[in-house]
């Protein structure tokens, strides 16, 4: 690892919130040794007057501040919104990493423009799906397949915590959770069908809404909001089944769910929509053609008490982990180095001036406070 001279991702997401593919590929990586500078988004930041916070021991947080590392070392940019393309070079980069997320249609259609040079300039294309790879490949013959992964350490934890949360309701029956964004690509009619032929379960409903407004309201299906990323498994932990209610479109075909691995590290039925990353795993989820279908394999997932099924959950999670992924990311960055001939081993230094990380919640009452979300369209489908 001491080739890479370390790793730069621009402002994108807030690394706090909606904890996503790229912090999660980027907390692994520093843990590997690799030194990464994580430039949050500064609107939250101009009433703190935050600097540069030091997460851990090769990860750096740096809000509102100016980008700080001697011009000599030039470091690996990786980025994901294509719309940031044009800016890349400011960052005098030795090697360009783009990492595809989402197709760039129906939500993510304003990433169309950019798309194709985003790609065909990378020295490095990450694609999470089949879907996307085959695409990319067409453009840059220098594109990895880098599915999505999961915290397994983390979630595998849920199954023995019963840490009660002030706000969780009084749950009756077994309970069926969905844990990510409600958006449009989720099937809304098909969870206010799911409740109404499920009367005596309970539904917790673990997210934000980012680009939806009217939901479902049924006595057993609980919208409970933003949860911070570290307060999860005080929730999950509840489930039963979790649920991947997404309706089948362009873009969906391209997601390869993150909850997915999620609701396999906490050992659960899973009961999704048939999605072609999601029917891989047919023979351990419940993958879904309708929506008679998914109701009818929601009530089997009820049943599903195997021991052994429980076990072989968890075992692909674990094969499947952000730290398995970042090793893969390493070695696609430093395959490419050795092709280019790029020797380095002086990697980014230490901020001066970084102070001791602290978690904010800038989040209140689940909904994103921060102006101009649509504007970046995140990426949230594969979260």
């Amino acid at each position: 690892m001491a080739g890479i001279p370390g790793i730069i991702y621009p402002p994108t997401l807030d690394f706090d919130y909606l904890v996503q593919r790229p912090q999660q590929l980027l907390k692994a990586l520093s843990q590997l040794g690799v030194t990464v500078y994580f430039f949050n988004r500064d609107v939250h930041c101009k009433e703190e007057g935050l600097g540069v916070e030091r997460y851990h021991e090769h990860l750096y947080l740096f809000h509102q501040h100016e980008f700080y590392y001697p011009q000599h070392i030039r470091p690996v940019v990786y980025y994901s919104n294509p719309t940031q393309v044009r800016s890349i070079s400011s960052y005098n980069p030795i090697l360009r990493v783009f990492d595809s997320l989402d197709e760039a249609v129906d939500e993510f259609s304003s990433w169309q423009p950019y798309y194709h040079q985003a790609v065909a300039s990378a020295d490095l294309v990450l694609a999470a799906s089949d879907k996307l790879y085959s695409r990319a490949r067409q453009i840059n013959p220098c594109t990895v397949l880098l599915p999505n992964g999961c915290d397994y350490d983390y979630f595998r934890q849920a199954g023995g915590r019963r840490i009660r949360p002030l706000d969780l309701p009084e749950l009756k029956g077994h309970v069926i959770g969905y844990m990510g964004v409600v958006a449009s690509w989720c099937d809304l009619e098909l969870l206010d069908e799911l409740a109404a032929a499920l009367p005596d379960c309970s539904f917790l409903i673990i997210g934000p809404l980012y680009n939806v407004h009217d939901v479902p309201l049924r006595s057993n299906l609980h919208w409970l909001g933003y949860k911070d990323y570290d307060e999860l498994i005080d929730y999950v932990g509840y489930f039963d089944v979790g649920i991947i209610p997404f309706k089948t479109s362009t873009m969906t075909e391209a997601v390869n769910p993150i909850k997915m691995w999620e609701y396999l590290a906490l050992g659960i039925p899973v009961v999704a929509t048939a999605l072609p990353e999601v029917s891989k795993y047919g023979n351990l989820v419940y993958c879904s053609a309708g929506r008679e279908e998914f109701i009818s394999h929601t009530r089997q997932a009820l049943q599903d008490k195997s021991e052994n099924r429980r076990e072989q959950r968890m075992a692909l999670a674990r094969e499947n982990s952000w730290p398995d992924r970042a090793r893969q990311m390493l070695e696609a960055i430093e395959a490419r180095f050795q092709a280019q001939g790029i020797k380095t081993r002086e990697g980014l230094p230490a901020p001066p001036g970084a102070t001791a990380y602290r978690r904010r919640n800038y989040h209140a009452s689940g909904r994103v406070k921060y102006p101009g979300v649509k504007k970046f369209k995140l990426s949230l489908a594969g979260g």
